[in-house]
């Protein structure tokens, strides 16, 4: 259950961030340095909590990622699209 909260927040911090870059990338001096900063930021967090959380065995990566699809699929359908 630890894990699946976990992978519910890490995915809160990924596809969060996904979201917040490409809303600033309309108005950022340097697009490509921006969205490469917000690659690495959210790819490394990613990695590092996943890494953490497996210590506990693949079973705990796999309910960490479960949370993850989750916030990917309640943001997919949250989201507005400009009209």
């Amino acid at each position: 259950m630890t894990a699946f909260l976990i992978g519910i927040s890490l995915g809160l911090v990924f596809f969060g961030g996904l979201y917040w870059t490409v809303q600033k990338l309309a108005d950022a001096k340097h697009p490509s340095l921006l969205m490469t900063a917000s690659l690495l930021f959210r790819m490394t967090a990613l990695l590092a909590v996943l890494f953490y959380v497996s210590k506990d065995g693949y079973q705990s990566a796999l309910f960490a990622m479960a949370g993850m699809l989750l916030v990917r699929i309640v943001m997919t359908f949250s989201v507005k699209r400009p009209k």
